[in-house]
């Protein structure tokens, strides 16, 4: 996902590419909350297949949007 994005610099102003901006962002989301609650893929791996390189800023980001760390997420929607 995030190789499809532009530079958020470009994004700031442009009220259409900040709309798909906070899209894609969304996506990645929910793309991580099914895996987490569905799979036992580790979080790292998860991290990496939405879309984010570095897994500190996935789990900054998780955090910051759910207000649970994936790992926490996970525990507290298991379905497998």
């Amino acid at each position: 996902y995030l190789s499809n994005l532009p530079d958020l610099d470009a994004v700031i102003g442009d009220d259409e590419m900040l709309q798909d901006y906070s899209y894609y962002l969304h996506e990645m989301q929910k793309s991580a909350k099914y895996l987490l609650s569905e799979t036992t893929t580790p979080i790292d791996c998860i991290a990496d297949t939405v879309g984010y390189k570095d897994t500190k800023t996935f789990y900054r980001l998780f955090k910051a949007t759910l207000g649970m760390s994936p790992g926490e997420y996970r525990k507290t929607s298991r379905k497998v």
